[in-house]
């Protein structure tokens, strides 16, 4: 998930869950490692992880594994809070994205309120209760199960499948004779500490739900575009804030600019097109003034080494398609890997990966040009 926050492709995380061969009892976990991750960080995580869920869901994911994951998130998020203090907004616009996705059931919220309703408030006994068999068997809200009968009732019924999770001592019963969309009994009962918490989250995924115009904000209820528009949105602004910089010299500014964005993993964006824009302008101050910037992002660990790598090595692969456009390319990044490192901030073995054999060929078959390139005082 870690490398998916950085690359947002989908499908390579469908490919590589394909290749696993998981469990059916494994799979439903992969929606709730990802929305438990998602909300750990920002919320362009959250709506890339939103997309994934949406396009598992049919090809490694059967709609039964999306709603036992949600449900497993909704049985640990007294845990989460913790370390989350908003995890019940974040996970009610979940809950609410999926509706909208469908690949959550339009009635989920209304059969987990029932579920929950059998669940003992904070601080009272746990009771674990039956799989519902089908819609029309949910329990009425003011019905509860005695200590003696919940004693009775923990243990799991032929045709059943007991999937425990040791992380919030919880268990789930998963009834086998169903698993459509619509049907309870591919829904799950949890045991969880705080019931109130989840309550919390699929009032405000109900919320949302009904906000006039509610599907056409759903789009966009992270907050940023989503899928390829994100990317191109975030590159776009990446650019506006470089042009800025490069004429105005204030890394303050600039800095602020890049953290306004909220897109720590699409830093390696602003590495290539600071770079890149350095070879296009081709002058000594732009080389130094992109330097500058980097060092001082790199030194205030604003830009991460990783992300920076990540950079640098997109600028190493378009340097035969940039060359065509800028004959002395080759020259000119050997010249602003060796500025960076002398800076401090660039690590030997990344400008090690630099290879100047392409801008030797170039040299060899158009010499002249070179020559008359290499007068220019960058």
């Amino acid at each position: 998930m870690n490398e998916f926050f950085i690359h947002g492709k989908t499908q390579d995380i469908i490919d590589a869950v394909s290749d696993m061969n998981l469990a059916a009892h494994q799979r439903r976990r992969l929606p709730y490692l990802a929305i438990t991750l998602a909300i750990q960080h920002r919320q362009t995580q959250c709506e890339l992880t939103s997309e994934l869920l949406s396009d598992m869901c049919g090809k490694v994911l059967s709609h039964a594994h999306i709603q036992q994951g949600f449900q497993l998130v909704l049985s640990e998020i007294g845990d989460l809070i913790i370390d989350v203090p908003k995890a019940p907004e974040y996970l009610g616009r979940f809950v609410a994205r999926a509706i909208l996705d469908d690949i959550l059931p339009p009635k989920f919220v209304e059969i987990q309120r029932s579920v929950l309703s059998q669940v003992p408030p904070s601080g009272s006994p746990p009771h674990t209760n039956e799989t519902l068999g089908s819609e029309n068997s949910v329990m009425p809200a003011n019905t509860r199960t005695t200590q003696s009968d919940a004693q009775a009732q923990n243990v799991t019924r032929p045709g059943t499948r007991n999937l425990s999770d040791s992380s919030s001592g919880g268990s789930v019963s998963v009834d086998n004779s169903s698993s459509g969309i619509g049907s309870a009994s591919s829904l799950v009962t949890v045991n969880m500490i705080r019931p109130d918490l989840a309550l919390q989250a699929l009032n405000r995924a109900e919320s949302i739900l009904t906000l006039r115009h509610a599907f056409s904000r759903l789009e966009n209820i992270w907050g940023v575009p989503a899928g390829p528009k994100a990317t191109k949105v975030l590159a776009k602004r990446i650019r506006r804030l470089l042009k800025s910089f490069i004429d105005s010299n204030d890394i303050d500014e600039a800095t602020e600019a890049l953290l306004e964005l909220d897109a720590p993993h699409f830093h390696h964006e602003l590495v290539f097109q600071a770079i890149v824009m350095a070879i296009e302008i081709s002058t000594q101050l732009a080389r130094e003034r992109v330097i500058s910037l980097l060092s001082e992002l790199c030194s205030s660990v604003v830009l991460t080494i990783d992300q920076l790598t990540l950079g640098v090595r997109r600028v190493y692969a378009e340097l035969p398609d940039l060359q065509l456009d800028v004959p002395a390319a080759y020259t000119l990044m050997e010249s602003i890997m060796n500025d960076a490192i002398k800076a401090g901030f660039m690590p030997r073995k990344l400008a090690n990966e630099f290879t100047a054999k392409p801008r030797k060929r170039f040299i060899s078959e158009t010499d002249t040009v070179y020559r008359t390139n290499k007068t220019q005082p960058w």
